[in-house]
């Protein structure tokens, strides 16, 4: 309550407004040692509790007397900032002098070696050819080497063969698939929303721009401010729009009844606390209720940082009853080169038709001229569709009245979506009305349920789909929309631009107890033989709040003519030059001297529809900031004090003024005088390495994470990578060529007991792979891995039962049914990434469901994972195209075995291994020789592609020799 904390130094030692807490060398002025020993006048610590015993109060007691030392940096002792190592810009060490000179291969190396000498150690030989290039393959490509690359390498003798090798490496496309593969942990990157149905979303994109920023070695500055404000940078690029993906991979509720504002809001503190764990390494979310309780971050700065994250178009742009799939905030389209030019071309094509349709020739006119003399004036022949309202997701009821009219009770949302649907007979339908019809029951007496009565329709679609079969449903084509009265700006045209912005709404001044009607032309007559089913889809979502229609009825007509009785009878001079106009435009639209162009129009506009340009989500900056305020416990109900954006006082100030928003803030975390940014990405890519950060605890550079197991190396990692341009490659290239890096993974009594967990580098790296690498090494020394880069997310074989979970198959359960051969083999960073059931074999082997940023992923030892190696679809397949492929080779049972170890990891056996796998050949050929029907199950169950004169017996038994090699320790670690 007093605001004293004993674990930082200026709270203790530092002038408070009651008194000294403590006066070195005086422990009787000092009030901590008076009122833990009851020796002074205030009430005796702890309060209510037991003395604390005499030993402990002499201690404190001596303490003070020699002086009240406190030791520098060390742990939470050290609350104050300045103190704290990770808050000090990092400075280049000098090179230390080490006894081994001959040694160390760049500066890496004498760092390493000097702690090493230190504690009396010394570095591991170098690691063999075949162990390097394998080590080298997977940590660039994520890929183990193929056999040509192996030989290459063993026999290039030459001065520089290494170095070489790592070029190649790092300069091969996989690099940008191994290196996005961390960073997607980072980035929570998924193919889904999160949340209960959890649907499927469409940001694969974004996963393609970060495979491309990396092979395109984009400096990690620039990486840095595109993810964060690339839309917001001057004439920002697609791809920069693309990048702002990162923030949009929050999970996103869109199931009815929730309260938008609450997941918004949610989505901003996960978009503050991620930044800040990447960039910043810090748990700075501590601060979101409360001020940190170990690190100097207070709850304001808290939420200042969050105001410059809090101006964007929500993900949900809807209320709190409006929630819908399809209107998930910003997104964009990306054409291929070939769509591009296709959607240009069909573009064009609508233009000039469309131009043809409203340009008023004069044999237009003589022909609406005659075509009105011999016209009588009729009501068309409506049908009233006797239409079911579905359940609304925005808290609206529909109910159907006898005469088939709709209204709308219960609650009166900003904005509203109606679904109706209805089976009907009718056959070639021309025309749909839409009446508004007024009722007592809303304001006014009107037709809407606006204050005044009046209503704004945004959208009005129709499908269509045959009673008969259950193809899918066809979005029809409106060709146009006229309507008895409208608001200026407010035509029921509009409705079929579909902007969203604006729409239909009877004019102000008329009176509300009359019903208006709309009348939409469809393109070309809709209807199927043997019946049709309809859906009406109307969407009231103007900006101008609560205008849904309130009573209503859809009716529908195949006359040749529909809606004519929109305008006074032909030939009238009462007509208005507005209806002059629009009667001209009405002939044109449906004159049959014209059909052929409406009918290439809407073809045109069809086939635009189905060119399925790929979208990504992507953030957006509002039009105006929004207030943020300080939340009272985190709660974004209670809104405390309000805040402006800006940055944590312990950490360097912007470079220019104050902070304005996401792109001041990317700019400061990537300013060289961060302190805390470069240290934490060159730790994370050690990690990456050596299965350990230089600090340990990557997610927390405070004062409760780890201090550094070498300082000086990080810190001149840290500026090296800084001075270098941030260039990503240039730190991999220094890591990969150091004599740190290339030493034998070999353990020896003294390092086990000495430095278990290799903190110290005494050897190698040794660890076992990730879930993803895993199976791409069996699909690659299988044969049958399908290289590609990029594209959409791929759905391969998931074992049975996994889709009957509640809702895990809702939207995609279509989708992961017989997947394309080509397809199933995709590396696993391109496997559909679902956050409520993320892949089987994946997760077994530690992969995070990536609801949230992922630092580093834990590594356990199961007897499942070994289950999945051995009986996964893809481990099994895998094992067949080795099988196949070492049968295939030329040579004795010996030298396939050779070939077949080569593939999975990277050298040849020792004897005693091949005389093993010889013998369970043998074992297996003998049992497959008595029960060739098993042999023929198991080749054929695998899925290969098999010859007439196949020898099943044979073929499995390679099969199960290659299952062993798959399932080798050796296969799945990195040594």
């Amino acid at each position: 309550m007093a605001q004293l904390r004993l674990d930082a130094r200026n709270s203790v030692l530092g002038p408070r407004p009651s008194g000294a807490v403590v006066v070195p060398g005086k422990p009787d002025e000092s009030t901590l040692w008076q009122v833990v020993a009851g020796a002074g006048t205030k009430p005796r610590m702890p309060f209510g509790g037991q003395r604390l015993p005499d030993e402990s109060i002499e201690i404190i007691r001596q303490w003070i007397e020699q002086g009240a030392s406190w030791p520098e940096g060390a742990g939470v002792t050290v609350h104050d900032a300045q103190q704290h190592w990770a808050y000090a810009k990092p400075v280049r060490p000098g090179m230390p002098a080490v006894r081994n000179a001959s040694w160390p291969r760049n500066s890496i190396d004498y760092l390493v070696l000097s702690r090493l000498e230190k504690e009396g150690l010394a570095p591991s030989g170098e690691a063999g050819k075949e162990t390097l290039i394998r080590r080298v393959s997977l940590d660039t490509r994520g890929l183990p080497p193929s056999i040509n690359e192996i030989d290459a390498f063993l026999s290039d003798v030459a001065p520089g063969a290494y170095e070489r090798l790592v070029d190649r490496m790092l300069g091969a496309p996989q690099y940008g698939e191994r290196w996005a593969r961390p960073w997607l942990d980072l980035a929570r990157y998924a193919d889904s929303n999160g949340y209960e149905k959890d649907r499927s979303r469409s940001i694969w994109l974004y996963r393609d721009w970060v495979i491309g920023a990396f092979n395109r070695n984009m400096p990690f500055d620039q990486f840095t401010i595109e993810q964060i404000a690339g839309d917001l940078l001057p004439h920002a690029t697609l791809d920069q729009r693309i990048a702002t993906g990162f923030h949009r991979n929050t999970l996103i509720n869109d199931e009815g009844g929730v309260d938008a504002e609450e997941f918004r809001v949610a989505a901003v503190l996960d978009r503050v606390n991620t930044t800040a764990t990447i960039w910043l390494g810090s748990t700075i979310g501590c601060a979101q209720c409360h001020n940190h309780k170990y690190d100097p971050f207070s709850q304001e700065e808290y939420y200042r940082f969050f105001a410059l994250l809090n101006n964007d178009k929500p993900d949900i742009e809807a209320d709190a009853f409006n929630v819908r799939a399809e209107n998930l905030g910003p997104q964009v389209e990306v054409p291929t080169p070939k769509q591009a030019v296709e959607q240009e071309r069909l573009q064009r094509e609508v233009a000039r038709h469309t131009a043809t349709l409203e340009k008023q020739t004069p044999a237009m006119e003589a022909a609406q001229e005659l075509w009105e003399k011999g016209w009588e004036k009729q009501e068309s022949a409506w049908k009233a569709i006797d239409a079911t309202p579905q359940d609304s997701l925005d808290g609206v009821k529909l109910t159907a009245l006898p005469d088939k009219s709709v209204i709308a009770t219960g609650r009166n949302p900003d904005q509203a979506t109606y679904i109706l649907t209805a089976k009907t007979d009718i056959r070639g339908i021309t025309g749909i009305r839409l009446e508004a019809i007024p009722d007592g029951s809303m304001p006014n007496g009107g037709s809407g349920r606006a204050p005044d009565g009046n209503f704004i329709l945004t959208g009005f679609e129709l499908e269509v789909s045959p009673v008969k079969t259950q193809a899918d449903p066809k979005q029809v084509v409106l060709s146009a929309a006229f309507a008895d009265s409208a608001r200026h700006g407010f035509e029921a045209e509009r409705v079929v631009e579909a902007t969203g912005k604006t729409g239909w709404s009877v004019r102000e001044d008329g009176p509300r107890s009359a019903v208006h009607e709309a009348v939409f032309l469809t393109e070309v007559p809709v209807g199927f033989e043997g019946g049709t089913r309809v859906k009406f889809t109307l969407k009231q979502e103007s900006p101008e709040k609560q205008c849904a229609l309130g009573r209503f009825r859809i009716s529908v007509t195949t006359a040749q003519y529909p809606g004519l009785n929109l305008w006074t009878s032909p030939g009238s001079k009462v007509r208005s030059q507005e209806q002059k106009m629009a009667l001209a435009k009405y002939f044109r639209l449906t004159t049959p001297q014209l059909a052929e162009t409406r009918k290439l129009r809407a073809e045109a506009r069809e086939r635009l529809q189905h060119l399925d340009i790929p979208t990504s989500m992507v953030i957006e900056a509002m039009p105006e900031p929004r207030e943020s305020h300080i939340l009272i416990r985190g709660n974004f109900m209670t809104k405390g004090t309000q805040v402006s954006g800006g940055f944590p006082a312990v950490l360097h100030k912007p470079a220019k003024g104050e902070a304005q928003g996401r792109l001041a803030l990317a700019r400061w975390l990537v300013d060289n005088e961060n302190p805390l940014v470069a240290r934490v990405t060159v730790n994370r890519i050690w990690e990456q390495y050596f299965g350990r950060g230089i600090v340990e605890t990557p997610d927390d550079f405070g004062t409760r994470g780890d201090r550094p197991a070498n300082p000086e190396l990080l810190d001149w990692l840290a500026v090296e990578f800084m001075e270098k341009g941030w260039d990503l490659k240039a730190i991999h290239r220094l890591i990969l060529n150091s004599a740190t890096y290339r030493q034998a993974s070999n353990v020896t009594p003294q390092l086990l007991e000495r430095d278990p967990y290799n903190r110290l580098l005494a050897r190698g790296p040794r660890f076992r792979l990730e879930a993803e690498f895993i199976r791409d090494i069996a699909l690659t020394a299988g044969g049958i891995l399908n290289s590609k880069i990029g594209g959409p997310s791929v759905y391969p074989p998931l074992p049975e039962g996994i889709l009957k979970n509640s809702f895990s198959s809702y939207d995609v359960k279509n989708l992961w049914v017989n997947p394309e051969a080509a397809d199933r083999y995709r590396r696993g960073i391109y496997t559909f990434w679902r956050r409520t059931e993320p892949y089987p074999s994946f997760l077994t082997f530690d992969a995070p469901r990536r609801d949230v940023c992922v630092v580093n992923r834990s590594r356990t030892n199961t007897p499942l994972q070994a289950l999945v190696t051995l009986n996964d679809p893809a481990f099994v397949e895998a094992a067949a195209g080795l099988g196949q492929r070492m049968m295939q080779e030329q040579g004795t049972s010996g030298e396939r075995i050779v070939y077949g170890f080569r593939r999975c990891v990277s050298r040849k056996p020792k004897q005693i291994e091949s005389l093993e796998l010889e013998n369970l050949f043998r074992k297996s050929l003998g049992m497959f020789q008595k029960d060739p029907e098993a042999a023929k199950s198991l080749a054929s169950s695998s899925g290969l592609k098999l010859a007439a004169n196949t020898d099943y017996p044979e073929l499995a038994s390679w099969i199960l020799v290659a299952n062993v090699l798959l399932n080798l320790d050796e296969t799945i670690t990195k040594n």
